[in-house]
């Protein structure tokens, strides 16, 4: 159940999307895990009015930002007050910092342009609502993740992300167990791979998506997303992603397997004190 300071980001959130036309990224699987007095968390109020948010997502290796503030309340600088406190706030931990702006937030950009932070990297949104038929050579399947496959599980995440041992353990953190909203992917009895679901209630959002690196170059992958939009459509789902503008190869691979862009968001960094540009993860 929802508290009473989540309704009111999701409120908000809803009226700067519709006033913005943009789709905001708040990560909802995450925020709603959090205990009301975290630290990952920022608001502004007016009196007894919330009019401003902004929280804090700790990827393993890198700290994501998405803020808002009340179209009434803009020019204030509450934005600007809401990510210095971030800031602040994690100032003394090494991951990199980065400020997500949707695409089609007016302004969103101008606040990044008047904070002269550089562009690091673009997320394209996908998203799939066909069925495919396979063939059982190219057959592939997804069960739950227990807790016998952690290892695994972490193996993969370090494979696919560019990510240490300690890091791939720390994007854990906000969920009770590391294999959580984990399926593993099979073939033939042979782990192959892992993917991590968000199910909402029309949209199934896929994360975490990583075949194993001695098995790749054999359509395995474009076989499990293929098993994934099945197995969800027939529940009513489409299924939606995020991929990196520059990963031409995992373009390639989403693309082939139906997916078509709807939307984008952007990551923005301080540059005058953060020169470690982003690393490309492997598809």
């Amino acid at each position: 159940m929802e508290t009473t300071i989540q309704a009111q980001v999701r409120e908000l959130q809803q009226m700067v999307e519709q006033h913005d036309r943009c789709s905001l990224k708040l990560n909802w699987d995450m925020l709603s895990e959090r205990p009301s007095d975290d630290t990952y968390d920022y608001f502004a109020w007016d009196g007894a009015q919330f009019i401003g948010f902004l929280g804090v997502y700790d990827f393993g290796n890198k700290l994501e930002m998405c803020g808002m503030v009340h179209p009434n309340n803009r020019r204030q600088g509450i934005g600007k007050r809401l990510l210095n406190q971030a800031l602040l706030g994690w100032a003394n931990v090494p991951q990199r910092k980065l400020l997500n702006v949707p695409e089609g937030s007016k302004s969103g950009r101008a606040f990044v342009k008047a904070l002269e932070w550089s562009l690091d990297f673009t997320e394209y949104e996908m998203s799939c609502s066909q069925i495919d038929d396979l063939s059982n050579e190219d057959k592939v399947f997804l069960r739950k993740a227990s807790e016998g496959d952690i290892p695994f599980i972490l193996e993969m995440d370090q494979q696919g992300f560019a990510m240490s041992y300690e890091e791939a353990k720390k994007l854990y953190t906000v969920h009770e167990n590391v294999y959580e909203g984990t399926f593993i992917i099979e073939k033939s009895d042979r782990l192959i791979g892992k993917m991590r679901l968000e199910h909402l209630e029309h949209e199934t959002w896929l994360y975490g998506f990583v075949i194993d690196q001695k098995q790749r170059g054999r359509g395995l992958g474009r076989a499990a997303l293929q098993a994934l939009v099945q197995q969800e459509v027939e529940q009513g789902r489409q299924i939606c992603l995020e991929v990196v503008a520059e990963n031409e190869q995992a373009l390639r691979l989403y693309t082939s397997a139906g997916f078509t862009q709807f939307g984008a968001q952007h990551y923005y960094y301080k540059s005058e004190n953060d020169n470690q540009k982003y690393k490309k993860p492997e598809a």
